[in-house]
């Protein structure tokens, strides 16, 4: 069969079309590639914030063997003494990748602790060595707040981020934060 020349140029044109759809393909495929790289890179970033606002949880936290080695040396009673190493196995069993809540109950096991010392050891309120100690404990008390408050605003966002379009297309692999 001889091709005439509209054949011809209808064969080019379809040849030309066929490239020009699957440049398209390309172009689009790469531009959905790129823009999984942007969205998982910002909710990455997003997720490393929270868990940096965690660490610093953690470090207010760590604090506490010290503290609670002062507290008992007050020698106030059987219960202050109890206290403080129940507490002391809640921050001594904290890893590093442990939950916020994980983390506030060890707190909330150093407050029942201080609590404790605090009704048991009344005589010592008025000595130095005592205020300075009363006066870290409201120090890391309000750093842990801040921090905690912090991470649970920076967890909301990093979490929001993966519900959401775009970040709920790309989130295989992220999970919700606590």
């Amino acid at each position: 069969m001889v091709q005439t020349g509209d054949s011809v140029k209808l064969a080019q044109s379809n040849r030309i079309t066929a490239l020009g759809c699957a440049g398209l393909i390309v172009l689009v495929i790469l531009l959905v590639m790129i823009g999984a790289v942007a969205v998982r890179s910002v909710i990455n970033s997003k997720r490393a914030e929270a868990l940096d606002a965690l660490g610093r949880m953690r470090e207010q936290v760590d604090k506490a063997p010290g503290i609670l080695d002062r507290m008992v040396a007050y020698d106030c009673g059987d219960d202050a003494g109890e206290a403080a190493e129940i507490a002391r196995g809640y921050v001594d069993g904290l890893e590093q990748d442990s939950t916020a809540s994980e983390i506030e109950r060890a707190w909330d096991e150093i407050e029942g602790a201080w609590a404790t010392v605090n009704r048991d050891c009344s005589e010592y309120l008025n000595d130095p060595s005592y205020v300075n100690l009363t006066t870290e404990m409201e120090g890391v008390r309000n750093r842990l707040s801040v921090e905690e408050g912090k991470y649970r605003d920076l967890a909301e966002v990093y979490n929001s981020s993966l519900m959401s379009f775009p970040g709920n297309l790309f989130r295989a692999g992220f999970e919700e934060l606590e």
